[in-house]
């Protein structure tokens, strides 16, 4: 088994970097300098210790978590969200244009520039998405754990059958015989 990479803080902070400034987290991890499965479980311990913090006591905890990497995790999430919040910001400022700027002292007189239709249809069409990307993100994580759970034996599927209202595990053996005997009556009624 390899051994862990030691964790770098100088590499924490050249990714995060990277992502406020707008990169994906592959290339910030690799303009960083760093091992993109190694980060990857850094981020997911630091993110499972956050989410463990914050169970109530008695909560089984999730396996996998370690402390030392929760300042990753959470600056993390904080530039991409932050990195977000500017994209937007340029986005709209593309769709509304730029004012003409009089010449001051020591600086060019700068014409206006015009707004932009395609940047405001871009920032309504990724606004749109963000719900049905909120929703598939949920359904995902449902069928990775529903997948996790299945191939390690410990899904557990529940059907509950009932007849007439009354589960069939509460029916007594008459009940049964005499809901058999109606069924097979009312097959030989229709012809079957």
């Amino acid at each position: 088994m390899a051994r862990p990479h030691t964790y770098d803080p100088g590499l924490h902070e050249r990714v995060v970097d990277a992502l406020s400034k707008g990169a994906t987290m592959r290339d910030a991890v690799a303009v960083a300098g760093g091992e993109w499965r190694t980060f990857c479980r850094w981020l997911k311990a630091g993110r499972i210790a956050i989410e463990n913090a914050a169970r109530p006591p008695g909560v089984k905890l999730r396996e996998g978590g370690d402390p030392r990497f929760t300042n990753l995790a959470r600056d993390v999430d904080r530039a991409l969200r932050e990195s977000d919040v500017a994209l937007v910001g340029m986005i709209r400022a593309a769709a509304q244009g730029m004012p003409r700027v009089e010449a001051a002292e020591g600086r060019p007189e700068q014409r206006a520039i015009p707004g932009d239709w395609r940047a405001a249809a871009f920032l309504l069409e990724f606004r749109a998405g963000a719900s049905l990307r909120r929703a598939q993100l949920t359904k995902t994580k449902a069928e990775a754990e529903v997948a996790t759970k299945r191939a390690d034996g410990t899904l557990i599927d529940k059907h509950d059958v009932t007849s007439g209202g009354k589960p069939i595990g509460d029916l007594t053996m008459e009940e049964i015989d005499a809901r058999i005997a109606a069924a097979e009556q009312r097959r030989r009624e229709r012809g079957g």
